[in-house]
C-alpha cells in the first residue's frame, strides 16, 4: 500500500509506477501544521489546542494492540489505542475512559487491516469525529477547555504520562503498539466538515 507520493511496488502495478492508495483521506487539502514520525520520539504539537484535526498513517491488524497516538495525561489527553480487536479513541479529560460530558470517547470494532486514522476535534463547537480508512465511524461531544494538556506525547508508546486507558498503559514507555505505523500528520485550527458545524 502506498501513500502520498513517490514510487512503489505493488501487486497492482508495475516496479516504477505510482500507486494511489485507494483510501481517500478527509484531511485532503488541509495546511499541515507538523508531521510526527516515531523515530523523531516525542511532541508537544497539540498542547492546549481548542481545535484540531490529524491523521495517522499505520497498519492496524485486529490482533495488535498498543498506543498509536497520545499526548497530555489524566488533566487533559488524547489517546488513541487498540486492545481486544477494538479502536478506541479519548479526548478532554483524561482521568477516566468512556463517555463523560468533558470527554469525548469513540470505539471501533477492527474486522480487518486497517490503514489509516483520522480525527478532528473542536472544543469551541463541543464535537470529536473518528474516522478509518477516509469513513466516519463515530463522534462524541465533549465539554472542555482544551482538547490535550502539555504533557509530552508520541507515536507507538506513552511518553512521559497517559490518559487513562482500558489497557491500563499510563507510564512511560508502556502500551508499545505491537503494528506498523508510519507519520502522524497535525492540522492545528482545521476541522473536517462533520466537526465544523
Amino acid at each position: 500500500m502506498a501513500f502520498g507520493l513517490g514510487l512503489c511496488i505493488s501487486s497492482r502495478g508495475l516496479p516504477g509506477i505510482a500507486v494511489e492508495s485507494p483510501i481517500t483521506p478527509v484531511t485532503d487539502g488541509m495546511a499541515l501544521s507538523a508531521t510526527w514520525r516515531i523515530a523523531d520520539g516525542s511532541q508537544t504539537t497539540l498542547a492546549n489546542a481548542e481545535e484540531a484535526s490529524f491523521k495517522i498513517v499505520a497498519r492496524v491488524e485486529p490482533s495488535d494492540t498498543g498506543i498509536l497516538f497520545e499526548q497530555g495525561g489524566s488533566g487533559r489527553g488524547i489517546i488513541i489505542y487498540v486492545f481486544g480487536a477494538v479502536l478506541y479513541a479519548q479526548f478532554g479529560d483524561g482521568s477516566g475512559t468512556g463517555t463523560s460530558s468533558s470527554r469525548a470517547f469513540v470505539q471501533y470494532t477492527l474486522t480487518k487491516r486497517i490503514e489509516l486514522i483520522e480525527a478532528s476535534c473542536s472544543i469551541t463547537n463541543n464535537l470529536c469525529a473518528l474516522y478509518v480508512d477516509g469513513d466516519l465511524v463515530g463522534t462524541d461531544t465533549l465539554e472542555t477547555s482544551t482538547l490535550a494538556g502539555s504533557d509530552i506525547g508520541g507515536l507507538g508508546r506513552v511518553y512521559s504520562l497517559a490518559a487513562a486507558n482500558f489497557g491500563g498503559w499510563t507510564t512511560d514507555g508502556s502500551g508499545a503498539f505491537t503494528g506498523d505505523i508510519n507519520r502522524a500528520e497535525i492540522f492545528l485550527n482545521q476541522l473536517t466538515t462533520d466537526v465544523a458545524v
